[in-house]
């Protein structure tokens, strides 16, 4: 039975419970990143892992309903309503859904497990250790994944097909193989991702996570080398410009808000506010130039296209939208187009669930990031140096997927990307996070 020393803090609502959630976190999370991985593209390498991967999450929770402590205080309150209200919303559209059981299921899908999660984040009395195991568990996929990429590269059978080539190396029983598609005669690997954006998607929480772990002190500069050099050579074979962007993003944001002292921090703020600002002025020149209208939509790989029908369904129920979770069995399937999502997440959530589902999903969203980057910065002010650099890491990890999803529509799917997205939001905002020494010294009862 696991039980937390000390009495009761001024406002903090506690539940009892029988384990500690902490490990449970961890064990979702790992899990369900390994159950997104395929043998082949398209062959998942647990079989009904689709299934498998929502029971799984549920059955921890209702393993630990018994006792956990859930903590409320500071802004996790107003965290939790806001996921509250964004589910009530979502299911409330199934009644305007013109698919209202494929709706129903997606919704339930997708927010009760992230509800559970949610729930077990503010009940973890351990937050800070939590992340840090988490975050090694992560790196590890992320190295493994990097290294199978270049092993099959090397050592795997090529078989051509039309504009990519399937590369296959046999293990004993066991057979592994990754899609390679081809920039000229750059290849761009997949690992056992399928895609190489998907593969960079992973890589980029893994680079910065690495990054952190070394800052930390829990990574040598030895293991940060070969560790984040192999990760960094394969994030260079996907070619994926929103992976590598975003990577840069959240890399730059975690030197700024780990800086030690505030005349640096300042001095980095503001080198990277100026370029910021340079950055975007040029891509907006770029983006309404009307010369390079044609030459922008084909860069974009077809999601203009999307972009521009997915606009237009927006107008016609701004509001409301057509229901949660049909931008692809609905909109794109009436129009005739065969992908299964819009590449863009803020299009999919204005789509789907209107103006009311997106404010609450950017409030929850931007005020996990700012809770972050905030909290970063006075914990590292104060001296609270591991906590600081915890925070920091998942601040800069929420505002690099902020950039990441204006390309890719991974958040609020039955995937791992939405419980990752989940956990940062709700490890930023939980009023535990501090550092191991003093994690419970301000729940002592005096004698």
């Amino acid at each position: 039975m696991h039980k937390q020393s000390g009495g009761k803090a001024s406002g903090v609502r506690e539940v009892t419970a029988p384990l500690a959630p902490g490990p449970a976190i961890v064990v979702i999370l790992l899990l369900t990143l390994f159950l997104t991985l395929e043998s082949a593209p398209t062959i998942q390498l647990v079989p009904r892992a689709t299934v498998i991967m929502p029971a799984m999450q549920v059955a921890i929770f209702l393993l630990l309903l018994p006792t956990p402590r859930v903590r409320l205080t500071g802004i996790s309150p107003l965290m939790l309503l806001l996921w509250l209200a964004l589910f009530a919303w979502s299911l409330f559209s199934i009644f305007w859904s013109g698919y209202a059981p494929h709706s129903l299921g997606r919704c339930l899908l997708v927010y009760c497990p992230s509800l559970f999660l949610l729930l077990l984040i503010y009940a973890d009395p351990r937050p800070l250790e939590t992340f840090w195991s988490f975050a090694r568990g992560f790196i590890f996929f992320g190295t493994v994944l990097a290294a199978v990429a270049l092993l099959l590269l090397t050592l795997g059978k090529v078989i051509p097909i039309d504009r990519w080539e399937l590369q296959v190396l046999g293990l004993g029983p066991f057979k592994l193989a990754q899609a390679v598609y081809f920039k000229g005669s750059w290849p761009l690997v997949s690992s056992l991702t399928g895609n190489p954006n998907t593969l960079a998607a992973w890589l980029m929480a893994s680079l910065i996570l690495t990054r952190a772990m070394h800052k930390a002190r829990r990574l040598s500069t030895t293991q940060f080398l070969l560790v984040g050099g192999l990760q960094g050579i394969v994030m260079l074979l996907t070619l994926s410009r929103t992976g590598l962007g975003a990577t840069l993003l959240g890399l730059v944001l975690f030197w700024v808000l780990s800086a030690p002292g505030e005349g640096s921090r300042f001095a980095r703020g503001y080198l990277v506010a100026v370029g910021g600002i340079v950055g975007v002025a040029t891509g907006l020149a770029y983006l309404f130039d009307p010369g390079r209208a044609g030459l922008m939509a084909s860069s974009l790989s077809g999601r203009w296209a999307l972009w521009e029908a997915a606009w237009r369904a927006f107008q016609n129920r701004p509001v409301a939208g057509c229901g949660f979770g049909v931008a692809s069995d609905g909109m794109l399937r009436d129009l005739g187009l065969s992908v299964v999502h819009l590449h863009n997440v803020y299009f999919s959530i204005l789509v789907e669930i209107g103006l009311v589902g997106f404010f609450l999903f950017m409030g929850f969203w931007l005020l996990g990031a700012i809770a972050g980057g905030w909290r970063a910065l006075d914990f590292v002010r104060s001296g609270k140096r591991d906590g600081g650099l915890a925070l920091a890491t998942a601040g800069s990890l929420l505002v690099a997927l902020l950039l990441h999803q204006v390309f890719e529509s991974m958040i609020l799917r039955t995937n791992f990307y939405t419980i990752l997205w989940i956990y940062l939001a709700g490890f930023v905002t939980h009023p535990l996070v501090e550092t191991p020494s003093t994690l419970f010294s301000r729940n002592k009862r005096k004698p």
